[in-house]
């Protein structure tokens, strides 16, 4: 279980409660019931309060030679205006050792969500490593959005991890559009990346 609360510098306050249970089926395999309640709330009239409760459930398997992790289940929003919408959501994880120093990695995300709740995400945390988070929830409600946007997004790389010398070839593209129609903020990001290290 995980409780957070945040103040922003643009007058709102968050409360996100986040509860797991935890099911092994054997030594390799679980399943979790995850349970997440986030609650939203502006000081400024133009902006919308609102509610999240996500709840799902997550596969965890480790295989031979990496892991996969999957999960599926709802989002229920509710908004202060009486507007409702509840939204299917999935995650998925695969890393894969393919021999020698070699390795590929590949994600997927679609789902309807804000940047809070997707600091809760294990799958989507590392994107946020080294920001505030504060500063990144003010960019989204800069123009009086409600924040809650729907993400369909995927990553993959290949890395390769020697004694002295390491690379890694990667690919993402993350969509997003925002559920009370701020066109201004909606954007797609595509991009392919190479790095190299020697030590």
């Amino acid at each position: 279980a995980d409780v957070t609360y945040t103040e922003s510098n643009e007058d709102s306050q968050r409360f996100i409660g986040a509860a797991s249970l935890k099911r092994s089926i054997n030594p390799y395999s679980s399943f979790n019931i995850d349970s997440t309640l986030s609650v939203v709330g502006y000081d400024k009239a133009f902006k919308t309060d609102y509610n999240v409760i996500t709840t799902g459930l997550r596969y965890n398997r480790e295989l031979p030679y990496g892991f996969f992790s999957g999960s599926a289940g709802y989002n229920g929003f509710d908004f202060e205006t009486g507007k409702t919408k509840n939204d299917p959501y999935f995650d998925l994880n695969l890393s894969l050792d393919i021999g020698g120093a070699s390795s590929i990695e590949l994600t997927g995300a679609y789902k309807l969500t804000d940047l809070a709740l997707e600091s809760f995400n294990p799958l989507y945390t590392r994107l946020l490593e080294g920001l505030d988070i504060n500063t990144l929830l003010d960019k989204t409600t800069e123009r009086g959005s409600s924040g809650v946007y729907r993400v369909t997004r995927w990553f993959g790389a290949y890395n390769y991890k020697g004694e002295r010398f390491s690379s890694s070839i990667h690919s993402f593209s993350n969509r997003q559009r925002y559920f009370d129609g701020t066109l201004e903020n909606d954007h797609d990001e595509n991009g392919l990346g190479i790095s190299a290290a020697y030590e």
